[in-house]
C-alpha cells in the first residue's frame, strides 16, 4: 500500500497538467525513462514507508473481506426445462457463465448492437435493467471494460425468463465475446482529447463482416478501438487494437495484435506502419483472413498468435 502511494504521489508531482492528452502515467513514466520514474517512487517511499497513516490496518482489512462475502449460498436447481429456442441458446452459450456458486450463473448483458454505437444505452433500458437486477442478481450489477453490464446472481432457473425481459428492451445482444462485439472508445465525434473517430471504423467493420458472412462465424475474437494514446477502449490488449493517429486531415489507425488479459496479461505487438482509414477494414479483414485459414481446432486468436507469430499478419497487410 505505501509503496503504491509513492508511485501516485511522484506522478501527481511529475506528470503535466498542462496537456489533457498526457495525463495518464505511462506518459510520465516515457518522458523521465522507467529508470528515473523508479529511482524517484524508491527515494519517496524510504521517506514515507514507515508511516502509520498508510500501513495496512488489519482491523480495516477484516472489514472490507465482509464487505466483499458472496451473499449468495449454494442451491440445488430445480428441474430446469430444456428450451428449444436458438435466440436463446445463442444469447445463452455466449453471454452466460457459471458462477462458483452452485446453482447461479453469471449473465453479460451485452451494450454492443449492430449498427449503433458501441456501449449506448438510453434511460428507458436503463430504468429496465434497474428493475431486472432487483428481480434476478439481488439488486446488484457490474459493469465491465468491455461495455457490458453483468449481473452477477442470477438463479439457473431464471435465466430464461430474464432473456425474455432483455429481449423486451433489446438488451439480449448475443455477442459476447465474438467478433460482433466491438468496444469502441467515443472517439472524436464526441470526444475533445480523440485524434481519430472510432464508433464510425467499428460500423464499417461490422458491415464488411456481415456482407462476407463471417461476423457471427468467427467466434471467440475480440477488437477494441481507440481514439487517442489516452486508450479507453484498452485497445493494447485486445486481440487486434486500433489506436486512432491524425496525420494531417486524415484519420490512421496504428494496428497491434495478440493482447489480452485475464491470466497472462500482455500488450499487443504492433503490426507495422499506421493505416489509413480508407484502408483499414480491409487490413482487418486480412487479419481475420489469416486467423481464419491458420488456426486449429478450438485455437483461439492469441494461441494462433502465440504459434505462428506476426509474421504472416504483416504480409497480409502490407503486401
Amino acid at each position: 500500500m505505501s509503496y503504491i502511494e509513492s508511485v501516485l504521489r511522484v506522478y501527481n508531482l511529475y506528470g503535466k497538467r498542462d496537456n489533457d492528452k498526457r495525463l495518464r502515467i505511462k506518459f510520465l513514466v516515457k518522458r523521465l525513462g522507467i529508470e528515473k520514474f523508479h529511482d524517484l517512487v524508491e527515494k519517496d517511499w524510504l521517506s514515507s514507508r514507515d508511516d502509520d497513516e498508510i500501513k495496512l490496518n488489519i482491523s480495516k482489512l477484516d472489514k472490507i473481506k465482509k464487505d466483499f462475502i458472496a451473499p449468495i449460498k449454494p442451491i440445488t436447481s430445480k428441474n430446469i426445462e430444456q428450451r428449444v429456442d436458438f435466440n436463446y441458446t445463442i444469447w445463452k452459450s455466449n453471454n452466460v457463465s457459471n458462477n462458483k456458486v452452485k446453482g447461479y450463473s453469471i449473465v453479460s448483458v451485452s451494450l454492443t448492437q449492430i449498427g449503433s454505437a458501441p456501449g449506448n444505452i438510453d434511460s428507458d433500458q436503463l430504468r429496465h435493467l434497474s428493475a431486472l437486477a432487483s428481480k434476478y442478481s439481488l439488486n446488484e450489477v457490474r459493469t465491465t471494460k468491455n461495455q457490458d453490464i453483468v449481473f452477477p446472481y442470477v438463479r439457473n432457473e431464471d435465466l430464461y425468463e430474464l432473456w425474455q425481459q432483455l429481449e423486451m428492451f433489446d438488451l439480449s445482444s448475443p455477442h459476447n465475446s465474438t467478433f460482433a462485439h466491438i468496444v469502441s472508445c467515443p472517439g472524436a465525434d464526441y470526444c475533445s482529447l480523440a485524434k481519430a473517430v472510432s464508433i464510425p471504423v467499428s460500423k464499417r467493420i461490422q458491415n464488411r463482416f456481415i456482407e462476407n458472412g463471417l461476423l457471427f462465424e468467427i467466434g471467440e475474437l475480440n477488437l477494441h478501438i481507440s481514439g487517442c494514446e489516452n486508450s479507453c477502449a484498452h485497445h493494447h490488449v485486445a486481440d487486434i487494437g486500433l489506436l486512432g493517429l491524425n496525420k494531417g486531415k486524415e484519420d490512421y489507425y496504428q494496428i497491434t495484435l495478440g493482447g489480452r488479459t485475464k491470466n497472462d496479461t500482455k500488450l499487443g505487438k504492433k503490426l507495422g506502419r499506421a493505416i489509413a482509414s480508407v484502408d483499414v477494414v480491409d487490413a482487418v479483414e486480412k487479419i481475420v483472413n489469416v486467423y481464419v485459414n491458420n488456426k486449429q481446432q478450438g485455437e483461439n486468436f492469441n494461441q494462433l498468435f502465440n504459434r505462428i507469430g506476426i509474421k504472416l499478419f504483416k504480409e497480409a497487410v502490407y503486401a
